[in-house]
């Protein structure tokens, strides 16, 4: 697993704690939140076609055992 996705995986599953231990946050609310934030920042360097073939290849991918994440996507 390469370190990025272990740091994004941290990442998020610190956010989502954190969500649990406050009223005001709702944790399905907060991965839409995030997910949305990901894409936004994404399409700052990529073109929508790039996002768009990342995101299925991701969707795709999570049903195999292990994420390959590549560089430069």
């Amino acid at each position: 697993m390469a370190g990025e996705y272990a740091m994004a995986t941290q990442i998020v599953a610190d956010a989502l704690a954190t969500a649990q231990e406050r009223t005001d946050v709702d944790a399905e609310s907060l991965m839409n939140a995030l997910l949305t934030t990901l894409l936004g920042t994404m399409m700052q360097t990529h073109t929508r076609s790039d996002v768009e073939r990342f995101v299925q290849y991701a969707l795709e991918s999570l049903n195999e055992d292990e994420f390959l994440v590549t560089r430069g996507c």
